[in-house]
């Protein structure tokens, strides 16, 4: 049962590296199915421990590609989700900081507020994808405050407080 199910994840893990690292066009990138991958990666470590968490550390650097991909596809929302999934887990954070994934974050959710601020208040996909990565903001914070600081999340924090729903500044 173990090896099928580790056979399973580094197929997920493939299917999400392959959406990250072609180029737009190339032939074999089904960001749909990359989608799914990203879903199915959810789905196994929503209900882990913290210290299985630690397996998937290799899942932060495609999830950190496809979250820059296209802020409005639907990879992107599962991206974030599954980054918020393993930011519970301080080695998954440390990879995510190695990664520069802080400055991805960054401009995500630059873009998102810049084009979506005032569909905050909504439930839609920019909203969810918002609100996936300030959860993962806060979660790091735990550990590395200033490099939240230095990225950005302030200025982040403060639109959010004013133009987001309850959940949102809740979170913030």
């Amino acid at each position: 049962m173990e090896e099928n199910t580790t056979v399973t994840v580094d197929e997920l893990i493939l299917e999400l590296s392959l959406a990250s690292n072609q180029p737009i066009g190339a032939g074999s990138r089904n960001l749909y199915i990359a989608t799914a991958a990203a879903n199915s990666i959810y789905d196994r470590i929503k209900d882990m421990e913290v210290k299985q968490l630690r397996t998937y550390q290799w899942t932060v650097p495609p999830l950190l590609e496809v979250l820059i991909l296209d802020a409005d596809h639907p990879l992107t929302a599962k991206a974030a989700l599954v980054l918020r999934g393993l930011m519970p887990s301080r080695i998954c954070i440390a990879r995510l900081i190695e990664c520069n994934g802080l400055k991805y974050i960054t401009q995500v959710l630059d873009i998102l507020l810049a084009r979506n601020l005032i569909d905050m208040k909504v439930l839609c996909t920019p909203r969810s994808i918002v609100e996936n990565l300030i959860v993962c903001y806060r979660e790091i914070a735990r550990y590395y405050p200033w490099d939240i600081v230095n990225a950005g999340a302030i200025r982040h924090g403060v639109m959010l407080l004013k133009y987001g729903d309850v959940m949102i500044q809740t979170i913030m």
